[in-house]
């Protein structure tokens, strides 16, 4: 009987991997200085989308004494040692039997904000830049887009 096998590419050069491929994912909440490295119950749930929608982590964990974490708090999730979700827990709740459901989202939920900018003489990354100091958001390297919005008229953007 052969062996099953699967391809997989990394740095422009193909590899056999014999299959079952054994999965190993960490998950940790970090709370201040403190991190957490979490066994979830049931698995983890990771959903993303393309239409720009904030990518969903949903997992459950026991309730313990020393797993001190809250909204707000950051959570990662790796699969086979590669980061695939950093966000923050949006949501949790307990359950009767001493379970915690937590939802957390990446930074993109909370682009969902509803705000009043009104823009003044500023190209695109100047306005992302002051958009995510405001929400406290974390963001890497910008490109300078050159062109500014226009002296007038300024640019209202209500509830947006």
């Amino acid at each position: 009987m052969a062996e099953d096998k699967t391809s997989t590419i990394q740095n422009g050069n193909v590899s056999v991997v014999p299959m079952p491929v054994d999965i190993v994912y960490t998950l940790t909440i970090s709370n201040d200085d403190t991190q957490y490295l979490v066994d979830a119950l049931d698995g983890v749930q990771l959903t993303r989308a393309v239409d720009c929608t904030p990518s969903k982590l949903t997992f459950k964990v026991p309730k313990d004494p020393n797993l001190n974490f809250t909204e707000g708090n950051m959570v990662s999730f790796e699969v086979n040692g590669v980061n695939v979700f950093k966000g923050y827990v949006f949501e949790k709740s307990r359950t009767t039997n001493d379970v915690i459901s937590v939802t957390a989202y990446d930074q993109l939920r909370y682009l969902k904000n509803k705000d009043c900018y009104v823009l003044k003489p500023q190209r695109a990354d100047e306005f992302l830049k002051s958009v995510c100091e405001d929400y406290g958001l974390h963001i890497g390297e910008l490109d300078n887009t050159v062109w500014k919005t226009p002296e007038k008229p300024q640019i209202v953007f209500k509830d947006k």
